[in-house]
């Protein structure tokens, strides 16, 4: 999240709270102060204390994780939405390593209550009681032989988890999420210097994308440019923007494997990321591995090499779409709440499964919005609400616990 308000003369110390349930790994459960120490890391959050079950908070020990209420103090810029300030804290916490915020409100309420959680376990381990005792029991036919029908091993319906629902993303004319997508009139100016980029910010880049290749220590890999793209190289920027910066190389330079190597950059470049949160100019720095041959769609691209536009922007103002762009996002919104589902269950075949599959369908709709609309298209800009939001980073968070959980699964077996 990028606090660029706090060089406004007429910033507020104004502050209010904002109440997380948190889910943490068992790994990051065992130390909760440094977790909180993570969380007061974020720009604006003061202060970070746990809320106790008698005050209406959850401290539980879960099987996979350990489920925690923590009550932050946010201080509060003039003319920032509370909720759009809340909102983008919550998914600065979901991007952390084993951290997810299962809920966030500004009080108290039910939904952050520990009657909900109680409920989604006891719900689980009905399930895995029930399918035991009838897989086991002295009767074989209720084992599903000929004509037996296998009973339900769902929960009845008739009496739900308490508190349960879904997060929904509400459509708003004044959301910051719409906002943010609007033409600014010009290049952000901590960046840009009369449309070249500042010599300063050029060479850092140009040093941390150096150090990361170096680091991998492949000595035949030559970097052939570095690039910046997205939206800090458009006119399309906003707080919640990335230095997005590609690193291009031939991908021949390491093997004949492409498709090899290329997962191999995606991983490494992946662990980077989650393991560093570099800012420059306030910005957070994200990297990516880039083959020279590869197609790169995007209306500005600047060479950080020869410091020249490849590709310079064009100041056009396409119609956004509020309706099916939330619409599209919301079906997928919902499959991503499936896999967290699952994962609750200990399902973690089915939520692999599931996940992968929404993986490969974001990077297709917004690829192939990019292509058919470009930056303003229903598609590319689903796909930036359901980042901003913070759905992308819960979607890596459960996929992340399945695939440990199945392998931890598969060694002791």
């Amino acid at each position: 999240m990028v606090a660029k308000w706090r060089d406004d003369p007429s910033y507020s110390q104004e502050t209010f709270h904002v109440f997380v349930l948190t889910a943490l790994s068992n790994e990051r459960g065992g130390n909760r102060d440094e977790v909180k120490n993570d969380i007061r890391a974020i720009p604006e959050v003061l202060t970070v204390t746990t809320v106790d079950p008698v005050d209406g908070g959850v401290q539980k020990q879960l099987e996979d994780y350990f489920l925690s209420t923590l009550k932050l103090r946010v201080r509060h810029p003039r003319g920032i939405d509370r909720d759009v300030l809340a909102q983008e804290i919550a998914g600065d916490i979901n991007k952390m390593r084993g951290i997810a915020v299962r809920r966030h409100a500004s009080e108290l309420g039910k939904d952050l209550r520990e009657e909900e959680e109680i409920q989604r376990a006891y719900k689980a381990g009905h399930a895995r009681k029930k399918k035991k005792l009838v897989g086991t029991g002295g009767n074989k036919e209720t084992g599903g032989g000929k004509g037996i029908t296998r009973p339900s091993m769902n929960r009845s319906r008739s009496a739900p988890p308490m508190g349960e629902g879904k997060v929904k993303i509400k459509i708003r004319s004044t959301d910051e999420l719409l906002s943010s997508f609007e033409v600014r009139p010009d290049l952000n100016r901590e960046i840009w210097e009369n449309s070249q980029m500042s010599s300063e910010v050029r060479e850092r880049l140009v040093e941390i994308a150096e150090e990361f290749i170096e680091k991998l220590d492949l000595p035949n890999l030559q970097i052939k440019d570095i690039i910046l793209t997205g939206s800090l190289a458009n006119y399309n920027w906003s707080e919640y923007s990335d230095l997005d910066v590609h690193i291009v190389v031939d991908f021949k330079d390491v093997a004949e494997d492409e498709g090899l190597v290329k997962k191999y950059f995606d991983s490494v470049r992946a662990n980077w990321n989650r393991s560093h949160d570099i800012k420059v100019k306030g910005y957070e720095v994200e990297l990516y591995v880039q083959d020279d041959d590869e197609a790169h769609a995007s209306t500005g691209i600047y060479s950080l090499i020869a410091d020249q536009w490849v590709t310079k922007p064009e100041k056009k103002e396409g119609p956004i779409d509020k309706i099916n762009i939330f619409k599209k996002a919301r079906h997928i919104t919902r499959d991503i709440e499936k896999v967290e589902k699952h994962v609750d269950r200990h399902d973690y075949e089915p939520a692999l499964e599931l996940g992968r599959l929404i993986k490969t369908k974001i990077k297709k709709m917004r690829s192939g919005g990019l292509e058919r609309g470009g930056i303003y298209s229903i598609e590319n800009l689903a796909f930036k609400v359901l980042r901003r939001s913070g759905f992308i980073g819960r979607l890596f968070n459960a996929l992340g616990i399945a695939y440990d959980k199945q392998k931890s699964l598969a060694e002791q077996e």
